[in-house]
């Protein structure tokens, strides 16, 4: 293969790279204009004629090279800076789909929680009912060995709030249940609720 065609063949594998080819043509206007315009210029100001055509090629070369980068590098700027806003808006999307359908499940097991409670209420003793109406609408004290109190905080339908001994807390009414036992609140008149738990 001659001279001639292997460098054409270098020339064209050049340009398979996109900065290349902005290069080459930024450098190629550049030659262009500088031969077209600047040459005239050059001979005006009294330059040198047998150096006129190497100042033309020389300046179009420079010029179009700074050109080709300046452009490559604004291009590649905005392609990167529009692909991470991409990539963040969709991770965002992501992130929010993910919290949302944590709040979905979130909800459907609290109200799966309370439909159950709702159902276990009509078959609990009036001993439990008249404990949970006295949560209602106050935080109590009792002991954690009584029975009633140890199986309705195992349930989560009271919840201990702090620790007052060793063996009591002061316990308070799980909130997803409040609105449901107040509408079922019957009054008592018999010895108040911290009394009948001692």
């Amino acid at each position: 293969m001659n001279d001639a065609a292997s460098s054409l063949l270098k020339v064209l594998s050049a340009f398979t790279s996109p900065k290349a080819a902005i290069k080459y043509i930024c450098v190629a206007l550049f030659i262009l204009f500088s031969w077209s315009y600047v040459s005239t210029e050059v001979t005006s100001m009294h330059g040198p004629e047998q150096y006129v055509e190497l100042i033309s090629l020389f300046l179009g070369l420079g010029l179009g090279t700074l050109t080709g980068e300046a452009i490559y590098f604004l291009l590649h700027w905005i392609w990167e800076y529009g692909r991470l806003r991409y990539e963040r808006s969709a991770s965002e999307a992501i992130q929010k789909a993910a919290s949302d359908a944590e709040l979905i499940r979130q909800r459907d097991k609290e109200s799966i929680f309370v439909q159950n409670f709702i159902k276990a209420y009509a078959h609990f003793s009036s001993f439990k009912v008249r404990v949970l109406d006295g949560l209602a609408d106050e935080e109590v004290q009792w002991g954690e060995w009584h029975e009633e109190v140890v199986f309705m905080r195992d349930a989560r339908y009271i919840i201990p709030v702090v620790r007052v001994t060793d063996e009591s807390c002061i316990y308070s009414l799980n909130p997803l249940l409040r609105d449901f036992v107040k509408s079922k609140s019957i009054p008592y008149s018999e010895e108040p609720l911290e009394e009948a738990l001692k």
